[in-house]
Parts: structure tokens; C-alpha cells; sequence
């Protein structure tokens, strides 16, 4: 990453806590960290509280009385975007990737050598899927090239886990890493 990209997020004004937060501030700072998501591994996960606070109305699901033909109730309100302890410590490790070397799990990846076998890992969690694309390095470890994510939309929420990591799989090879692998 470039120098001025990493003093950019460095530099970038926390929000107080518990307070509100205006949507183009979040925006902002997503828009900066989000164009070097392929490079940072876990990223879903790590920037998953801040990304929350840029839906208009948080959804909530219970279960239904049992004497109800439903299964669940979905209610909805508004979301007040208030910054709290948990937005705060995403907030600090996203800075703390950026400062990092990749030894130290910082976003710093190999370039892809060719001639060299590619090692494709994917993952499914409840909220979305991932993969990691690397190669082997000549003392037998593997050295990341490039990581992809995404979150599930409405009906992908509700797959068995098994389709979740078949997605993964699916989209590492046909979407994501298409170009190195083939």
C-alpha cells in the first residue's frame, strides 16, 4: 500500500462514543479501507461492526409464540448509528493492519510467481463466505497472494452450511481468482 494511503487511515478522526454518526463519515472511511480488502484476510469480519451502521433499519428475528403459525417475527427499526465500544475496537484493528508487515498479519502480499502451484482456502461463516489465494514458497509454506470475501444476500442466509462452503468454493474459482488459477 502506498504511504500516504496508510497515514490516510491513520490519520482518519474516530468518532466519539456513544454518539451518533453521520453516514457520509462512515462512508468515507469504509471507502478508503475497502479498496484494499482483497488483501487483508478476515477483512468481512474485521470491518462487519462498522459496515452495520450503514443500513437505514436494523432488522431483529425471534421466534414466534408456539401457539403462532409463524416461526419467527421480523421487526425492524431504525438505525440510530450510535458509536460504541464494539465499532471503537474494529475501528482500531483495521488502523493496526495497515501498519503491519505481512509477517506481522499485515496486508502486505506476495506477488504471484508462475510456474508455481496455487493453493486455493475457502471458509463459510453465518455471515458470509471468504477465500485465500497462495502459492507455495520454495521452504514448502504458503505465501498469500490475494483474499476475497462477500456477505450472504437474503437466501443464501438460510443454506445449509455445506452449500455455504460449496458458494465459497464456487466463487473462489469462478469469480475471484479465475485469472491466476486458469
Amino acid at each position: 500500500t502506498a504511504p500516504r494511503i496508510i497515514e490516510a487511515i491513520q490519520n482518519f478522526p474516530e468518532p466519539k462514543l456513544n454518539e451518533e454518526v453521520k453516514l457520509k463519515d462512515i462512508q468515507s472511511f469504509l471507502g478508503v479501507c475497502n479498496f484494499y480488502q482483497k488483501f487483508i484476510n478476515n477483512y468481512k469480519d474485521l470491518i462487519a461492526p462498522i459496515n452495520k451502521l450503514l443500513a437505514e433499519k436494523i432488522k431483529t428475528r425471534i421466534p414466534a409464540p408456539k401457539k403462532s403459525r409463524k416461526k419467527w417475527i421480523i421487526t425492524e427499526e431504525k438505525n440510530s448509528r450510535i458509536w460504541t465500544e464494539e465499532h471503537h475496537i474494529a475501528f482500531q484493528k483495521i488502523k493496526e493492519v495497515f501498519q503491519k508487515t505481512r509477517e506481522e498479519g499485515g496486508i502486505r502480499l506476495a506477488y504471484p510467481i508462475p510456474g508455481r502451484k496455487f493453493i486455493i482456502r475457502t471458509d463459510a461463516s453465518k455471515e458470509g463466505i471468504g477465500a485465500v489465494l497462495a502459492q507455495v514458497s520454495p521452504d514448502g509454506g504458503e505465501l498469500p497472494i490475494m483474499y476475497a470475501h462477500r456477505v450472504y444476500n437474503e437466501a443464501e442466509k438460510y443454506y445449509l452450511i455445506t452449500d455455504q462452503e460449496g458458494l465459497a468454493v464456487k466463487d473462489a474459482i469462478k469469480k475471484w481468482f479465475h485469472p491466476y488459477i486458469w
